[in-house]
């Protein structure tokens, strides 16, 4: 990984739609009006150049005519401006922008309506590029931004947040796309917060009273009602629930996500596997969607604790986020981009909450100053080197309980003749980090205690010390299997999910998975389904289906995913028949799957087998209703399609019988 610097700015002309290509005319307003480069609007702005379209309107570079200054106009569809709900919108986008009056949101100006009927928007023009276009930018080229310029970013966004929260807006679609990175007084990464138009606005507050009437007229935000992009909307936003401002935190820790690990946490091209993933699937930690990256255990705390699903175990504010940026960008070496080349393990990072976070990167500054073996300059751990600094891990933002893990990792790259390295802007290479001889866990001596039945005696050794990269599968798998059985959800999936890391075909290992299975009727079930379709298996996906038929916490959760289709794919032949026939219940729409039960289905798929057996009539019919009416089950009743699978399992597998059929 590299990371980025000073990348060439893009201009895209506007806080709006993306430029496309030129219409020669577009008619954007009723009543006839026709806009089009050099109109000029309300006799004050002068439409200079076509810059976008979308499905509400256009975006137009236009000019002030008597200040000369230069700005971007939004102007609605014709038909949009027939409808009172998105006028409305519209205006409440003006109202927000306005009034929030701060230098990193793009502010509105003026919002009119032409005598013809036309509505428009009149913003500070941007000329950069969005945040979606730099991060797309420099993946293209292998890179990802570096650690103090995600943290610049994010502070500015968390300073547009913290002034819009405190007026009771909220902005509900907050997304790289609509936060733009422009130049300003020699920052390249200044920020504009943008589109405000499905803003949550305190309707009646005396603070908006000078607002258009329609926008006050009517709540644009009603519960049952969801607002938002998919893949950045907080769970009670993905439920139509009342929100808050703590909408807004959970979409900034998604995008923190995507600016640190070139990704979001949840992926999914089914837009409703995605909103039930955000619903009901813990988060993975941003320490594991970029293990690559050395990040200070306050970041780590603060985006995990954004992501947290109810509201309430978020952070409390924005003003709190804000405290941490601002003590991570005080002190020199905390945001020092630094990778690995080993895989992360357990341990490994600090479990620290987001409020144990507060004030603690001024805490581990302030322990490295008090050790005058540490702050001394002649420390190993600060003795520059090839012209370079080199910097203690502690300056990273680590409490000194992690100190003994990071160094395992040094080790461990140098024992494998590899080198972690120091990356500056230029992609510069430093020399490797000094390290003290830790010692490692014995997975062998664990295993021997686990043979005995002493299970906790081997956790206890298990976590006492690290476990070497070269024992990393087998140690976490012990690991797994044995937090597991001990009902320890959480600590089986961490450990479940670092022995996936470093053994990826343990995703698929049925006996492994067999072993996580006690974690199904325990409260973490729901993070047994996630680490299952982060990883989906044919054999991880007869377990979810396991977990789906059987009363528990997670069986709900289990179903769900399962039902989407999303991983029919990755599903044996025998779990894909099994789940259409339970999904699709008694009907025709079954056949092509009854078809494929002969030859590939397998016990799972009998219980609705059996259930199809039976004729199934639309209603009487004859002299006086008398009759035995209609089988509606004729397509599978004409020809013995059910008998015949039913038999071919069984005759397959005499022992087959019917399993739980939960719908």
């Amino acid at each position: 990984m590299t990371t980025d610097q000073t990348p060439p700015p893009r201009t895209n002309g506007a806080s709006a739609t993306p430029p496309s290509s030129t219409p020669a005319e577009s008619n954007l307003g009723s009543g006839g009006f026709s806009a089009r480069e050099g109109t000029i609007l309300g006799e004050r702005y002068l439409l200079e150049r076509f810059l976008g379209e979308g499905g509400m309107g256009a975006v137009y570079q236009g000019v002030h005519v008597h200040m000369k200054k230069r700005v971007a106009v939004k102007m609605l569809h014709p038909e949009m401006g027939r409808i009172p709900e998105v006028v409305a919108r519209f205006e409440r986008e003006a109202m927000a922008a306005a009034n929030i009056d701060h230098p990193n949101v793009a502010a509105a100006t003026d919002f009119g309506k032409l005598p013809e009927g036309g509505f428009y928007l009149v913003l500070e023009f941007i000329d950069g590029e969005s945040l979606t276009e730099r991060i797309d930018g420099l993946s293209r080229r292998g890179q990802r931004l570096s650690l103090r310029q995600v943290v610049h970013v994010a502070r500015q966004i968390v300073l547009a947040l913290v002034r819009a929260h405190g007026l009771g807006i909220v902005h509900r679609d907050l997304k790289p796309d609509n936060v733009m990175l422009v130049e300003k007084d020699g920052d390249r990464d200044f920020v504009k917060v943008l589109d405000f138009g499905i803003a949550k606005v305190p309707v009646g507050d005396p603070a908006f009273d000078a607002g258009p009437k329609s926008a006050k007229a009517q709540p644009l935000t009603r519960a049952g009602m969801i607002y938002g992009t998919p893949e950045y909307m907080a769970p009670e936003q993905a439920l139509g629930e009342e929100i808050d401002a703590r909408a807004d935190l959970y979409a900034l820790g998604i995008m923190l996500h995507e600016m640190l690990a070139g990704k979001r946490p949840f992926e999914a091209e089914n837009k409703a596997l995605l909103l039930g993933m955000h619903v009901t699937t813990k988060a993975p930690s941003i320490a594991y969607q970029a293990p690559d990256r050395i990040l200070p255990a306050p970041l780590v705390a603060l985006i995990d604790g954004c992501l947290e699903k109810a509201p309430s175990a978020r952070p409390d504010s924005a003003a709190a986020l804000l405290a941490v940026f601002d003590d991570l960008l005080a002190e020199p070496g905390i945001l020092v981009d630094q990778t690995r080349e080993v895989p992360l393990t357990l341990g490994s990072e600090p479990a620290l909450s987001f409020r144990e976070s507060l004030g603690s990167a001024r805490t581990v500054v302030a322990r490295v100053a008090e050790d005058p073996a540490l702050s001394s300059p002649d420390s190993p751990a600060l003795k520059p080197r090839n012209g370079q600094t080199k910097l203690s891990p502690l300056l990273l933002g680590i409490p000194v309980a992690g100190l003994a893990a990071l160094l395992v990792f040094a080790l461990a790259a140098t024992s494998s003749h590899k080198k972690q390295h120091i990356v500056d802007g230029g992609g510069a290479d430093a020399a490797p980090l000094a390290v003290v001889d830790p010692a490692f866990a014995d997975v062998d001596a664990a295993a021997e205690l686990a043979k005995t039945g002493d299970a906790k005696g081997a956790i206890a050794l298990l976590k006492k010390k690290p476990i070497s990269s070269g024992d990393a599968g087998r140690g976490y798998r012990l690991l797994a299997s044995l937090q597991a059985s001990a009902g320890n959800g959480k600590g089986a999936i961490d450990a479940a999910e670092k022995a996936v890391a470093a053994t990826a075909s343990l995703a698929g290992d049925g006996s492994f998975l067999t072993a996580l299975e006690p974690i199904g009727s325990t409260q973490d079930a729901g993070d047994l389904v996630q680490f299952i379709t982060l990883h989906p298996t044919p054999s991880g996906l007869d377990l979810v289906y396991r977990l789906s038929i059987v009363k528990g916490p997670g069986a709900n959760a289990a179903w769900n995913v399962l039902a989407t289709g999303a991983f029919d794919e990755k599903m044996s032949p025998a779990l894909r028949i099994a789940v259409n026939l339970r999904k699709l219940g008694v009907s025709c729409k079954t056949k092509d799957f009854v078809i494929a039960a002969k030859d590939d289905g397998d016990a799972r798929a009998l219980p609705f087998l059996e259930k199809m057996t039976t004729v199934r009539t639309t209603g009487k019919s004859g002299f006086l209703g008398l009759g035995k009416g209609t089988d509606y089950l004729a397509c599978l009743h004409k020809e013995p399609l059910v008998d015949d699978a039913i038999r071919a399992i069984k005759g397959r597998d005499p022992d087959a019988g019917s399993a739980p059929s939960k719908p």
